[in-house]
């Protein structure tokens, strides 16, 4: 996922949170470790992902899940991202998308 701007600056992301549309659970979420944390994209892929983002600036934590350092997703369930940009509703971004496998 691209969140940086004009293609070339790193974006404030100030929680990101991935859900099981059908079963309405949260899979992973995280937020900045402390501040204003920065990042230019990361990536989410069918299978074993990284529960961290790797931020170009600052740190984050991660929420969900509680444990281990590791999430994964299954081809045929629905997901729905979440990106906050700032602390309003008005910052939020959201797509629904499915892992074809």
């Amino acid at each position: 996922m691209d969140v940086q701007t004009l293609g070339e600056y790193p974006t404030t992301v100030n929680r990101v949170r991935l859900s099981d549309v059908d079963h309405s659970t949260v899979v992973w979420e995280v937020v900045p470790l402390h501040g204003t944390a920065q990042l230019h994209d990361f990536t989410l892929k069918m299978g074993e992902n990284a529960a961290l983002l790797d931020a170009d600036h600052g740190s984050y934590r991660v929420v969900a899940p509680q444990g281990p350092q590791r999430f994964v997703h299954s081809g045929g369930t629905r997901y729905r991202i979440e990106v906050w940009g700032g602390s309003t509703v008005i910052s939020k971004r959201s797509a629904t998308f499915q892992f074809q496998g």
